[in-house]
């Protein structure tokens, strides 16, 4: 057999033994260690308590907490940034939570936010077993622009075809991006409830100082019950009442929504017509989990990239 010698990297001589770790070139005499050494001091560690005492509002902003420090900002930012890392590493996802098998129901809505120039949206998906209450957020997508088809089709393609095959019903505000992905699929649609009578109030107010307080809460009033009676012959004459109203308004705002709401009734009212899906008729726990979101950036002054965005959206939840 043919033994190949190790020969120097600087001249392809002879090498030598030059101590128990070092090497020295026959030809130059030059020297090197066989195992480097990392030069400079030790990298510390980070602790993910930093990361948690500032999600649960324990700490200031970055910018305080290096004053009361006696620090920089910069040091202070990437201290809470190795706190983030260590966090993100060891820390379960929620959506590992939900079940394996049986019947899902999806609650959707999505907040822009600007990164920079360039606005972005926040797709924010929750699944809820169809026999639980509790609600799971899965990842969350961001996608450029404002809220349009192609960032519905991209948040809904990272939920996963097995959970998609799973679900049976959408609960949302009524966008109409959202509205025909879920159609294609062939969910049900449950229109949130808070959102209806919302838009209605901004039209008509019910305030104190409301020179049409009577007629805008019997408005309300009729449009609750058209919405939530069981009553067949009591929600045919509300229909005609509101159908009969329409000529005599003057806010083409409150036509519109009053509109949607008779051309969309069966979609405010999917949770009385399959009640085995056990649907809940507002989108309030995906409305809460963006406020949180809002929160968060409030708490943080914005952030500069979409990385850091997706990194401390995830450590929230």
């Amino acid at each position: 057999m043919d033994f190949v010698h190790a020969k120097s990297p600087c001249c392809r001589g002879d090498v030598r033994r030059f101590g128990n770790r070092r090497r020295q070139c026959a030809l130059c005499h030059h020297t090197w260690r066989i195992r480097q050494k990392k030069r400079g001091r030790k990298r510390k560690r980070g602790t993910k308590r930093l990361v948690q005492k500032f999600l649960n509002r324990e700490l200031p902003s970055l910018r305080c907490l290096a004053r009361l420090k006696g620090v920089g900002r910069e040091y202070t930012r990437r201290k809470m940034k190795r706190s983030l890392d260590c966090y993100l590493a060891t820390a379960r996802p929620p959506y590992l939570l939900l079940p394996r098998r049986g019947p899902l129901i999806m609650i959707a809505d999505a907040m822009w936010h600007w990164i920079g120039r360039e606005k972005w949206t926040v797709y924010v998906i929750l699944l809820k077993p169809l026999c639980s209450d509790l609600a799971i957020i899965m990842p969350v997508v961001l996608h450029p622009g404002h809220e349009n088809e192609a960032g519905w089709s991209r948040a809904l393609s990272s939920v996963g075809e097995n959970r998609l095959r799973r679900v049976g019903a959408l609960v949302s505000d009524g966008v109409r991006t959202l509205g025909r992905l879920a159609t294609a699929y062939g969910w049900h649609i449950q229109r949130c409830h808070f959102h209806l009578l919302a838009s209605i109030q901004n039209y008509a107010t019910t305030g104190p100082r409301s020179r049409h307080r009577i007629f805008a809460t019997t408005l309300i009033a009729m449009a609750k019950e058209l919405i939530t009676t069981h009553d067949e012959q009591r929600l045919a004459e509300i229909s005609e009442s509101l159908r009969a109203l329409l000529i005599h308004l003057r806010s083409r705002g409150l036509r519109r929504v009053i509109t949607g709401l008779l051309r969309d009734l069966p979609q405010f009212r999917t949770y009385l017509t399959y009640p085995e899906l056990n649907l809940p008729s507002t989108s309030n726990a995906v409305e809460s989990t963006v406020q949180r979101i809002r929160d968060l950036l409030y708490y943080t002054r914005g952030f500069n990239t979409r990385s850091s965005l997706e990194q401390w959206i995830r450590a929230l939840f």
